[in-house]
């Protein structure tokens, strides 16, 4: 047995036995080789330091073996085949060996299939005297994070590997459960084959033979009596005894002797559990947090009480309230099995409770019940009724909980609140007063905001849940049932409400008293989108240490389709997935005595843009949103109307008078009086209104131009065309009147975020980071194609039965789904709808154009592409064929690029023109039609 000198924590330098490392060295040397071998043994036995000493020196298994070591405890779920296939790519590697024709470790899980197949890769393609030995420890840990299905996919694997290929070794590491688990599986035949080796951390008999080595390997004189101490102390415990008689070694040096009494043990041992080492979290830190609470009450002298050699479990309140009668016996069980406690008869220990009594002692010395049950609240309170919370917090003093007292109050007051209420509904109909409470604690609690209260026409709440971070959720319905038996007629009403509300596909809530029939009927109707709170919800979500991030987690995200409540939208500003524009945001919001034009195609994000900055503009500012749009003919009539309307709105004044009896100069002097702060005009889409003001000799601008230089107002304008033309003509009273903005894709990190936080916050997850790298390379990161990918994504995984429950946006997915007749539809009906609708005739065929040298090469000069035009006698000014090519940039069909060259904006569009159109036909007619227009 080896010991190290430094704490059993300390990186690798675990207690090893060198008999048993021998012996599986054996086990793969003599013929016939063994091709599985089973390490059982208890918490501590020394299995991890079995295995990780196999991997520190190749000499045990042999030359030819190339060693992986995966630990099961650290697996997710669905994620076993995965760990597999990482650990044995990186054992690989590390040997020198590169068979990887494409790298699956990024992914989040992978098929039974796919390892079966890189598995019989590297039996074919590595030397035949290359061995691969697999070593998973603690895999009785796969018991308890994942279904009976997955595991026995798993022993399927095992069995293939064992019985059709001869490259493999497995070395299986676990406590007794491992056999019950392999018994009962494709893999019972094999294991009654198997090398069993068992590790046993305790010597059952005061057998002194490996005490007496440490003590003369210590140079230690050590009598009868003491050397009995040390055995009782360390219930036999090699790695304790190894641990105590090495501090006994130190403690006798340093006092300058060599014999060891029985004082000297006691006295060592004291100073062993005082000294705060941390020998004994090892164990500690295995120890579920039931375990800990049973542990530290066995070490409580009130509750554990010695009589002679006896010691006898009273039981204490504390416990009471969080256990039952079965559930503390089977924690004894469990304790009992894994080596920590002796056998109990009924509440009787014959010897000390602790196996290892110098362990029990350092729990008396660290650890109390009180504060044991204080640190496990939140896990505690998850698995008991929430009368039994209220119980345990009256118990425990409220100094010693890692909670704001407020929260703890709150806890109580909800648990009482819902006794009474059960207790209400038992006896008839509950009081709306009882329920306002109960509602407005759950609500305290999430952050929601109540926003309408039931009244006599209606019965419900309306809240708001913003603080959950999911775009639409301002106005949800919440129900409270107050009666029992619910009725056909309450049915019919919760499900009329839902359904006449502004946005009936947003869902709902409803707090259960009592699950019922009814209830549970009107739930399952899927399309009314109900998110139901019972007891157990609403216990968990007041208990949690994140309760938002519970509720959202483990309640709405598992009753509610992601796609009710995705974030993304296509249509009209975005706010909760607004991301990047940082540059554009800060030199407007720091340039508070400028004007801006922001200028880009439909869909880039201006109108976001605007609302983003109106949002974040300074207090000293009067931000004034108008968007102008609509109606379609636009006059100065149009625009007072629809300011006074918006000032109307902000409940700033009401203008005496019609709108046409106010001028745009008097409205802002008199708002500038009112207000006292600098008006902000954000005037979106101005390109119609621009048009009428140009006609009118530029009327408009000419007067934000004096009010600009009377320092009245700032504006910032939106536009397309028309606004960029305007900007840039020197006849123009907008030319240097405004810093033109010419909004772009988003950077490539901002695209990333986009398609990445909004899914994270919905628990979806993508298969691997070459998901991001198509998404971002197919969308040219535009923001409105990604909030569509991403929208149809959510919707395709939740369409795909094969997915199951699992969150995960597959590479198949993406590419399915770019080449859809959806996504082809959407980029040309929706996305490029001018392209048909009302793009010049010389810039269609601009486009035609590029799109046969797309087919040759991907990129065009302005040379190239006037030579084309003038072979085909469409004669066009070099000043001309730079107009319509900005235009087409503005639009976002070309994109520059070094050298002078230019490129299609966005790579699908040139590849779904050539599927829609036969190109000879397609130019000739363009050809015909520029002609035309010169």
């Amino acid at each position: 047995m080896t010991l190290p000198s430094s704490s059993i924590h300390s990186n690798r330098d675990y207690i090893y036995s060198q008999e048993i490392v021998e012996k599986i060295k054996h086990e793969f040397e003599v013929a016939p080789i063994t091709k599985l071998i089973i390490i059982q043994g208890v918490m501590g036995a020394g299995k991890t330091s079995t295995l990780t000493r196999i991997i520190d020196d190749h000499d045990i298994p042999g030359p030819n073996y190339i060693s992986a070591y995966i630990d099961t405890r650290e697996i997710e779920p669905g994620a076993f085949f995965l760990n597999t296939y990482r650990a044995l790519r990186t054992a690989l590697l590390n040997s020198g060996i590169n068979l990887l024709t494409s790298d699956l470790s990024l992914r989040l899980s992978i098929a039974e299939d796919e390892l079966t197949l890189f598995m019989d890769d590297i039996a074919e393609k590595t030397d035949e005297n290359v061995i691969l030995l697999l070593m998973y420890d603690e895999i009785h840990f796969l018991h308890d994070v994942i279904d009976n299905e997955t595991l026995e996919h798993i022993f399927q694997f095992f069995h293939y590997l064992l019985t059709k290929q001869d490259k493999f070794r497995l070395i299986l590491a676990g406590n007794q459960n491992v056999y019950m688990m392999m018994n009962k599986s494709v893999m019972s035949e094999l294991v009654n084959s198997a090398s069993r080796i068992d590790l046993n951390m305790f010597l059952e008999t005061p057998s002194f033979e490996s005490m007496q080595r440490e003590l003369e390997k210590h140079c230690i004189e050590c009598d009868a009596t003491a050397q009995q101490e040390i055995f009782k102390i360390t219930g036999g415990n090699l790695y304790c005894q190894q641990l105590l008689i090495e501090s006994i070694s130190h403690y006798l040096s340093r006092v300058n002797r060599v014999e060891c009494h029985t004082e000297d043990v006691f006295h060592v041992a004291n100073n062993l559990i005082r000294g705060k080492r941390d020998d004994f979290l090892h164990f500690w830190q295995r120890l579920d947090y039931r375990s800990r609470i049973v542990a530290v009450a066995l070490s409580d002298k009130a509750i554990t009480q010695k009589f002679g050699n006896y010691y006898i479990f009273n039981g204490h309140k504390l416990l009471d309230a969080i256990f039952t009668d079965e559930e503390l016996n089977s924690i004894f069980v469990q304790l009992y099995e894994n080596g920590y406690i002796n056998k109990i008869d009924h509440r009787l220990f014959l010897r000390n409770p602790f196996k290892v009594p110098l362990y029990g002692m350092w729990v008396t010395a660290s650890r109390s019940l009180l504060r044991t049950v204080a640190e496990n609240l939140d896990k505690i309170a998850f698995s008991v009724p929430l009368h039994q919370i209220e119980n345990i917090l009256n118990i425990i003093p409220w100094n010693v909980i890692p909670r704001p007292i407020d929260n703890i109050k709150q806890i109580i007051r909800l648990a009482q609140c819902w006794s009474g209420l059960q207790e209400k509904l038992h006896n008839g109909v509950i009081d709306q007063d009882d329920l306002d409470c109960l509602v407005k604690i759950v609500c305290n609690i999430l952050d929601f905001i109540i926003t309408n209260e039931p009244d006599d026409k209606k019965s419900y709440y309306t809240i708001n849940m913003g603080s959950l971070d999911l775009d639409g959720l301002e106005n949800v319905l919440l129900f409270v049932p107050k009666r029992m038996d619910i009725s056909e007629l309450d049915i019919n009403y919760f499900q009329d409400a839902i359904l006449k509300q502004d946005k009936p596909a947003n869902p709902s809530m409803m707090i259960c008293l009592r699950k019922s029939s009814q209830i549970s009927r009107l739930v399952d109707k899927k399309y009314l989108g109900i998110v139901l709170l019972e007891e157990n919800d609403i216990k968990n979500i007041a208990v949690s240490s994140r309760p938002i991030q519970y509720f959202k987690q483990e309640i709405l995200l598992k009753q509610v389709k992601p796609s009710i409540i995705s974030p993304y939208k296509t249509d009209g500003p975005v706010k909760a997935t607004f991301y990047g524009r940082q540059d554009e945001i800060g030199r407007i919001l720091r340039s508070k005595s400028r004007n801006f034009a922001i200028v880009g195609a439909r869909k880039l994000g201006k109108t976001s843009l605007l609302l983003k900055i109106k949002d974040n503009m300074p207090s000293n500012s009067l931000p004034i949103y108008l968007d102008i749009e609509s109606p379609a003919e636009q006059n100065y009539d149009t625009f007072i109307h629809t300011l006074l309307s918006k000032l109307k709105q902000y409940h700033f004044w009401c203008m005496d008078g019609t709108d046409e009896d106010n001028d745009l100069r008097s409205i802002i002097v008199e708002l500038r009086k009112r207000v006292q702060k600098i008006p902000v005009l954000l005037i979106d889409e101005i390109d119609k209104l621009l048009m009428y003001d140009s006609a009118n000799n530029y009327n408009l601008i000419e007067t934000f131009r004096s009010m600009y230089q009377e320092e009245l107002c700032q504006v910032i304008f939106s536009g397309f065309e028309e606004l960029f033309k305007s900007s840039r003509s020197i006849r123009s009273p907008l030319y240097n009147f405004c810093e033109v903005i010419e909004l772009e894709k988003l950077k490539e990190e901002d695209a990333l975020s986009l398609i990445t936080q909004p899914m994270e916050n919905l628990g979806i997850h993508y298969e691997s980071p070459l998901c991001h790298a198509t998404i971002l390379e197919k969308t040219s990161c535009h923001p409105n194609l990604l909030q569509y990918v991403s929208k149809n994504l959510i919707e395709r995984i939740e369409n795909n039965r094969l997915n199951g429950t699992k969150r995960i946006i597959a590479q198949t997915d993406i590419d399915d789904f770019f080449e859809s007749f959806k996504y082809e539809n959407y980029v040309v009906n929706d996305f490029y709808l001018f392209f048909t609708n009302d793009i010049h005739p010389i810039e269609r065929l601009i486009v035609v154009f590029a799109l046969q040298h797309h087919l040759e090469g991907g990129t065009f000069t302005l040379n190239h592409l006037k030579t084309t035009l003038s072979n085909h006698n469409v004669k066009l000014s070099s000043v001309m064929l730079n107009t319509h090519l900005s235009n087409l940039m503005l639009r976002y069909i070309f994109i520059p690029q070094q050298g002078g060259k230019y490129q299609f904006a966005l790579p699908v569009f040139p590849e779904i023109l050539k599927r829609r159109n036969n190109i000879e036909n397609f130019v000739e007619e363009t050809i015909e039609d520029a002609r035309k227009s010169i």
